[in-house]
This record gives C-alpha cells, sequence and structure tokens, in this order.
C-alpha cells in the first residue's frame, strides 16, 4: 500500500463530493488540519479511522486503500447495502489487526462469488453468506486469520470451480478449504461420500470451525431455502455429523468452549424450531 497514493486518492474523491477539508473533518468530529496532513502525506488514517473515512467519502475501504474496487451502480446499491456495510467491516477489522489473508480472501470471495445468488431468499448476493460467517466469528471471538480466511473462501471451490491450489492465500488456508470442499467421487454413494467428508473436516481444527460456522449461518436461512424432505435430511445431517464437532473441539481448545456454546445454542434452537414446524 502507497501512502502517498492514499493521499491522492482522499484528495481526489472529496473534490469529486464537493467537499472541503473542513467538511470532511466536521463528518470525522476532526480538525481540518488533520484531513490536511493526510492529503499532504505528512500522516495517514489510523486503521480504527477507516471505515467512518470509506463511509464519509462514499467508497469501500478496498476503494480507499488500493483504489481497484469498483462501487456498485445506483441500480444495484439498494441490494449491495449488506455487502458493502460487511466488506467494510470485515476490511477494517483486518487491517486493524493485520489479518493480510483475511484481505486477500475477502477480495477473491467477491470476485468469484460476483453474479451468484442464494438459494430461496430473492436478490441475496452469495457472499453475503461468507462474509456474514466471518463477521459472525468475530463477534465469537473467533478472529483467527487462517480461520477468517479459509469461512471466505470455503465455497469457492465448490460453487465456483477454483481449485484450491490457485486461491491467493497460504498453503494452510488452501488445504482447509479443500477438507471443506465436498466431493462425491464415481460410483460412491452418497452416505459414504459424506462420511468421507466429515472424517476429513474432522482431522482439522480449522476446517471443524469454519463447518460450523457455516452450517450455523446456513440453519437460519433452510426454511427458505429447502423443501421439507431436503430439510429433514439436513437436519439428520447436522445432527449426526455437525454438532458434534462441536464436542471435539472442546476436547482440542477449551478456549472456544463459550463461542461454542453460542454456535451449539444457534443451531438447535433453529432445528427444533424447523422442526416443529415440519411436524415430527
Amino acid at each position: 500500500m502507497g501512502y502517498m497514493e492514499m493521499r491522492v486518492r482522499i484528495a481526489a474523491r472529496r473534490r469529486e463530493l464537493g467537499l472541503t477539508q473542513a467538511q470532511l473533518a466536521a463528518q470525522l468530529k476532526l480538525t481540518p488540519q488533520s484531513v490536511s496532513a493526510w492529503e499532504r502525506g505528512k500522516t495517514v488514517p489510523e486503521a480504527e479511522r477507516l471505515e467512518e473515512l470509506a463511509a464519509a467519502l462514499q467508497i469501500s475501504v478496498s476503494s480507499l486503500l488500493e483504489g481497484t474496487v469498483p462501487m456498485p451502480s445506483a441500480d444495484d446499491a439498494g441490494r449491495m447495502d449488506d455487502v458493502e456495510r460487511m466488506r467494510a467491516k470485515i476490511e477494517a477489522f483486518a487491517v486493524k489487526n493485520g489479518l493480510e489473508q483475511t484481505r486477500r480472501a475477502l477480495s477473491c470471495a467477491i470476485e468469484q462469488h460476483s453474479g451468484q445468488y442464494r438459494k430461496g431468499i430473492g436478490e441475496v448476493p452469495y457472499v453475503v453468506h461468507p462474509m456474514d460467517m466471518v463477521c459472525h466469528a468475530i463477534a465469537l471471538g473467533i478472529q483467527e486469520d487462517a480461520v477468517l480466511a479459509a469461512a471466505l473462501l470455503h465455497d469457492v471451490c465448490e460453487d465456483c470451480g477454483a481449485a484450491p491450489e490457485t486461491l491467493p492465500v497460504g498453503k494452510q488456508i488452501q488445504d482447509t478449504v479443500r477438507l471443506v470442499t465436498f466431493t462425491q467421487y464415481a460410483e460412491e454413494g452418497w452416505e459414504a461420500a459424506k462420511e468421507r467428508y466429515y472424517a476429513a473436516i474432522r482431522t482439522s481444527r480449522e476446517a471443524m470451525l469454519v463447518k460450523l460456522l457455516d452450517r450455523c449461518n446456513n440453519v437460519s436461512a433452510m426454511a427458505d431455502a429447502f423443501a421439507r424432505e431436503k430439510l429433514r435430511s439436513y437436519i439428520e445431517e447436522t445432527r449426526r455429523y455437525v454438532l458434534p464437532l462441536a464436542q471435539l473441539l472442546r476436547q482440542q481448545d477449551a478456549g472456544l468452549e463459550s463461542a461454542l456454546y453460542l454456535l451449539e445454542y444457534h443451531i438447535s434452537s433453529v432445528i427444533f424450531s424447523v422442526e416443529a414446524m415440519l411436524g415430527r
């Protein structure tokens, strides 16, 4: 990241919006001298200020830092609001905490899932799903670069056809994404494929965390996305394979207890509610 480039970008975007340095400073509750120092390259915005500054300039944090990610058109602005908000939140968190793999994974996920939408949930961009997982993880205190980056990329191979080794992250994260990517071999039955898939996930702490976050997010929307029989099989799979991952993780990392309790509670509560709706 070049600070001189950011200096030019801040000044250019401020002028484009017709704002004076004093007006921009007022929005940020700063002195005009602070904005002037940014634009002269004397200082740079603090990491904590990036999301607020990007919002004031009506651009994403990526655009502010790198100038490479365009904002959505006016026609798309409504449905993209959540994407932009979550992207700004994740980028700001990653910059503040030095999570470079998460930043790379975020850009990759947005690019790979472009034009994809979630089933049965209207015009919701698919990338909302992995970004929501990351925001949830951060709120639960799961803030490791390797976990957040893998969560962002967990569906890129299965849904977008990307090979794990081509992802712009380190080998550990590539391997985690490979583990959570479901495949079924020729002449392999569905149940055998599931057994093999979850057995592989159980070998990796990061893969287990990503799968729990993924299932927690998915059960929240499954009533709108699945037919009745699919709902029943999804609940059965969750009970048989996914929830036991939490107990295994407890044995490996006692520090995850609070996060695992909340994940289990949410998943189980939704499952019970859907079963009541279906009629056991």
